[in-house]
């Protein structure tokens, strides 16, 4: 068991956590929404790289990271569509796309991270 694994029941918090800030920040109005200067799918790879990163250490296995990533990017194309009712917000695929790929981003950044630290403790390295 790698350390990341044993710290399970930090990383599954931390990933709600962003999983609502992504839901908050994507429904408030647009003069309400922060902005980081990045511009919008920059925020949208950042923010949904960061909350994947974290549900991969957090899971127990790849099924898992698997169901979650496909659920993640449902969430993404939902909170998409539901911008139409947000004034000052126009939902587009744009972000939709960053967000998709900022999910297999960080599941797949996770799963590197995983292999090498199997094969280090194996002594493959």
């Amino acid at each position: 068991m790698t350390t990341l694994n044993r710290l399970n029941h930090l990383w599954l918090p931390l990933a709600y956590f962003g999983v609502f800030l992504i839901v908050v920040l994507s429904l408030v109005p647009g003069t309400l929404r922060p902005h980081t200067g990045a511009g919008g799918s920059m925020e949208h790879l950042a923010a949904y790289t960061l909350v994947a990163t974290a549900f991969g250490f957090g899971l127990a296995n790849t099924r898992q990271a698997f169901v979650y990533g496909i659920g993640l990017t449902a969430v993404a194309g939902l909170l998409e569509e539901l911008q139409h009712f947000s004034p000052g917000r126009t939902p587009n695929i744009e972000g939709f796309l960053a967000s998709s790929s900022g999910v297999g981003l960080g599941f797949g950044m996770c799963a590197i991270v995983m292999m090498v630290l199997r094969c280090i403790q194996a002594g493959g390295l």
